[in-house]
């Protein structure tokens, strides 16, 4: 058995192979034999091995000769022996453990290049178009095997999204509310929020998602409302600060943040009592007339017999004394959201008052908010500033059928016990013990009972009246009023109109006192129970549906909730001062009410004056309406405080963003337009031009006072050629201090004077000696002594000095076009020729003079550049990208001197109105400017130019200053 195991065989097999085939045994001859034919096998299966892989080989040539045509076998390509070389010396087994493990690194590398995600396609996005199915995007298994581990992989690493549940769940009303009160996490909703979003284009602006402009008609339909019938709208944004301490102490903190001379305080005599309502305008702490924050609506609890049980103790003062020193007062002031942090945070540095933001909010829970009370009134401060921000909601009803309007849904409420004698008390027992509701407790005293009952008595005198604007202005007027869900008509109704005057107010012969403006919403306690003893309308809806007689009536008794609220009278447009502007819109025009009422019954009352006919106006209805009646929307119409420069900032990024938007042959080319700002307001720049021009010395009202330099007043003065071109050399920096900063002015004596001076002034011709040389026709001033009754016992002198030294300032104005034709935004005042002038004396349809068409230095590189785009594409398939040298507006360094007339302000707003039937506009000019027209404007009615930024027409207008 050794020469087997010496041949390389093994001895067993051989042993088995032998026993096999040769049974009997054959010794070592026999061995010899077995061996040789082993031998044999072997050799001949080597060699069938060898052929087939010469037959294979030869095949796959074969197949790569059709395939490439009989093409010759490249360099270094091997011939079908070299390959069946290499496979004889590959070896004939491996094992596979061995090989793996050397191979171990590459497998990983190899199943992380295969496994990992190559591309931001996802495994669906792989397959061929032919392969996608719609139900692999939610089903794995529709996906083939290879793709089925990377999708996994992908919905593991994004995390298993909810499923979203039913409309049916998501409608259920627990679920809805969730979802409402997430949406308000961030922008806070009105009470009236839903209503509105069904009507209304909804912004978000302010800290607030207010209503916009209704999706059905158009501004003219909301003047029409204001001027026949009434518009009603949701102003309950603007929030409340109560102040409450020693009225000595809260006056003395206030004078602070305001002053006398812009109009009545906090402190004046007319709102004191109570009585009526106020505006001013809040400053920082003594920085007058300087860093202005807007303007404020306030008016104080009036002074009157109140209980111990809501106010604390019991208190009677004599009404017609003002010295109330020593009695605690308690005053709210509303403020607009744009500015309400400032504000707020003024008041509390004004006033010290020791409490924090989140102690001044009370809590929803009545028991709570007795214990809120106490830690207030614990607190070290004499005077407390409370937030009852989004606690009372506000609604405002102008119009002629206002008062109509309320009278169909603000019913006086029945305070006394109703119950029958023997009847059982239905008054609620907690814990054994009988409580009372709200009514009953505070109208026990018969003397509240009877301030109640004026109450009713003064509703009535004023529901006779034709127009709100008879009412007392700014009056304040307390009622307690029944629930208005039970006076619902089951269909809109319009109240008959035909005995209403629209326009023009009589004289009003109604007076209020303190008793009549006296209410318990002044209280939070009843505030808070009003709100949460309101009966469910499901309830309401059962009880209606319990009726014996459909459509009658509904009588609650004493279960019907009783609300306590203020009427505020708005009084409209004024006509104040002489001068042609607004001329046409009747005194009165927008005069209405102010609805105040407790939180959760905004659309108890909404739903109720809506279904008396009141049209819905948004926020566009509402700054239009102040437009016409003579207001400064707020904030708007404030450039100098901080919420007023955010406006103008965020209206300048949008228009600029929309402009940039339209390709160059589709938008207007300011810079040919001479427009120095087409989107902005420059009016630091604005000031600080006419400064220069001031202090260089150009011709200014009043010679005397002010000392110039001859031969800069005969160049400038010369109204035979260019009566007001301005030098270039005046508008160059001083030596002297810049402005930093502008200011509106606002003194009511110097706005009267300066509005005064502007229509009713006498031009008169003087003669100096020092300047013989200059024509009487061409030296002209005002006479200050010119009519200063109503100045407040200044001499006018002394304001003229006063106007013409104060060069950071700019004044409100308005403008009535002449003719034709209507301004836009952001369009230019400027001052007419005296060309211009006789043009329009000798033909009163003359339209007015055009500007002058400016060099665009862009216009040039932007041709040299086409050229270039056309030569490189001639010569490559490349494009060259052409550079927009209008896409970033060219700010030129003058303001005052980009066009051919002499620029003095810009309008706000402008547009067609209807209450004038013609184009008017809202702005501000510089004071320095104003004086400087005045002296070139020798006639009564003040005429300036206007030009929009996207024309080149000038049209004549009217201009009034504001006051």
């Amino acid at each position: 058995m050794d020469s087997f195991a010496n041949h390389g065989y093994d001895a067993d097999g051989l042993e088995e192979y032998k026993q096999t085939y040769y049974p009997q045994g054959g010794g070592d001859d026999m061995e010899k034999l077995v061996v040789q034919q082993v031998k044999d096998y072997e050799e001949k299966k080597e060699e069938d091995i060898s052929q087939s892989s010469q037959s294979k080989h030869q095949i796959i040539n074969t197949a790569a000769i059709r395939q490439g045509q009989g093409k010759k076998r490249k360099i270094g390509e091997r011939d079908s022996d070299d390959e069946t070389s290499i496979l004889s010396q590959a070896p004939r087994e491996i094992n596979i453990s061995e090989f793996t493990k050397s191979r171990i690194s590459e497998i990983e590398l190899l199943t992380k290049t295969v496994m990992s995600k190559t591309s931001k396609r996802n495994p669906r996005q792989n397959m061929p178009r032919h392969m996608r199915r719609r139900a692999a995007s939610h089903n794995i298994k529709r996906l083939p095997r290879r793709l089925r581990m990377q999708a996994m992989a992908e919905i593991e690493s994004a995390g298993k999204k909810p499923k979203t549940p039913s409309r049916y769940h998501r409608r259920r009303p627990k679920n809805l509310m969730a979802e409402y009160n997430r949406r308000q996490r961030k922008q806070n909703w009105l009470e009236t929020h839903i209503w509105h979003a069904k009507r209304f284009h909804m912004i978000e602006k302010w800290g607030y998602v207010i209503p916009h402009f209704p999706n059905d008609k158009s501004l003219r339909a909301i003047y029409r409302a204001t001027s026949k019938y009434a518009v009603l709208q949701d102003i309950s944004y603007l929030g409340c600060i109560e102040i409450t301490g020693p009225l000595k102490d809260i006056l003395h903190g206030l004078e602070k943040l305001t002053s006398s001379e812009i109009g009545p305080i906090f402190g004046d005599i007319r709102y004191i009592q109570g009585t009526r309502q106020g505006s001013t305008i809040l400053y920082k702490g003594g920085s007058y007339p300087d860093n202005a924050i807007g303007e404020v609506f306030f008016h104080w609890k009036p002074v009157t017999l109140i209980t111990s049980e809501f106010s604390g103790s019991t208190t009677v003062s004599e009404l017609s004394d003002c010295s109330l020193d020593d009695d605690t007062r308690t005053l709210w002031v509303w403020v607009h959201p744009s500015f309400w942090d400032e504000a707020f945070a003024e008041f509390k540095a004004a006033l010290k008052s020791g409490l924090s933001g989140k102690d001044e909010l009370y809590s929803k829970e009545m028991k709570h908010t007795s214990q809120l009370q106490q830690e207030h009134s614990k607190a070290t401060s004499s005077v407390i500033v409370k937030s009852l921000k989004d606690n009372i909601l506000r609604y405002r009803l102008s119009g002629p059928m206002s008062t109509s309007v309320l009278a169909e849904v603000l019913k006086p409420a029945k305070l006394q016990k109703e119950n029958p004698a023997g009847a059982p008390d239905d008054d609620s027992t907690v814990r054994g013990v009988t409580v009372k509701k709200w009514w009953q407790r505070y109208y026990s005293d018969p003397k509240i009972s009877q301030v109640a009952t004026q109450q009713e008595e003064m509703w009535r005198i004023l529901c006779g009246k034709q127009t709100p604007a008879q009412a007392p202005s700014g009056g304040i007027l307390s009622l307690t009023v029944g629930d208005p869900r039970i006076l619902i008509p089951p269909k809109k109704s319009v109240i008959d109109c035909t005995d209403v005057e629209s326009t023009g107010c009589r004289e009003n012969t109604v007076s209020f006192t303190p008793e009549v403006s006296s209410s318990p919403v002044w209280s939070q306690m009843v505030r808070d129970e009003v709100k949460f003893t309101q009966l469910p309308q499901s309830e309401l809806n059962r009880r209606k549906g319990n009726m014996l007689v459909p459509g009658s009536t509904l009588d609650l008794g004493d279960d019907e909730s009783r609300i306590p609220l203020l009427l505020v009278q708005s009084p409209g447009f004024q006509r104040t001062g002489p001068g042609p502007a607004q001329s046409h819109t009747s005194p009165g025009f927008g005069s209405g009410w102010d609805l105040i009422l407790p939180s959760g019954w905004g659309m108890a009352f909404w739903i109720a004056l809506v279904y008396q006919g009141a049209r819905v106006g948004g926020l566009r209805e509402l700054n239009s309406s102040a437009v016409d009646q003579g207001l400064l929307r707020i904030p708007y119409d404030y450039p100098d405080t901080q919420a007023g420069a955010a406006e103008e900032r965020k209206e300048w990024e949008e228009l600029e963003a929309k402009y940039k938007r339209y390709p160059p042959a589709k938008r207007p080319n300011y810079i040919k337009l001479g427009v120095a700002s087409p989107f902005s307001y420059p009016w630091l720049r604005l000031v600080q031009e006419w400064s220069n021009i001031k202090k260089q010395g150009a011709p200014f009202i009043d010679h005397n006072i002010i000392t110039q330099d001859s031969r800069k007043l005969d160049r400038c003065l010369d109204q035979k050629t260019h009566t007001n071109q301005i030098s270039a050399e005046i508008l160059e920096p001083m030596d002297s201090e810049e402005i930093e900063e502008f200011v509106v002015l606002r003194t009511r004596n110097l706005l009267k004077y300066l509005d005064r001076i502007c229509h009713a002034a006498s031009m008169e011709t003087e003669s100096s000696p020092s300047n013989m040389e200059m024509s009487n026709s061409d030296k002209i001033s005002l006479n200050p002594q010119t009519d200063i009754s109503s100045t407040g016992g200044i001499d006018g002198q002394e304001m003229l000095l006063t106007l013409s030294q104060m060069h950071n300032a700019i004044v409100p104005v308005t403008l009535n076009l002449v003719s034709r034709g209507a301004p836009a935004d952001h369009s230019m005042i400027c001052i007419p020729t005296q060309g211009d002038l006789d043009s329009l004396a000798k033909d009163s349809r003359y339209g007015g003079p055009l500007e002058q068409r400016k060099q665009d230095p862009n216009s040039r590189k932007v041709k040299k550049q086409k050229i270039k785009q056309k030569g490189t594409q001639q010569g490559t398939a490349d494009k060259v990208k052409v550079h927009n040298f209008q896409d970033t507006l060219i700010e030129p360094k003058d303001v005052a001197v980009t066009s051919s007339r002499v620029v003095i302000g810009y309008l706000k707003t402008g547009g067609f109105t209807y209450t004038s039937g013609r184009g008017t506009g809202r702005g501000f000019c510089a004071l320095q400017g104003i004086l400087h027209a005045l002296e070139l404007n020798p006639g009564k009615d003040f005429i300036v130019l206007v030009r929009s930024p996207a024309s080149y027409q000038y049209r004549f207008a009217f201009m009034k200053i504001l006051c």
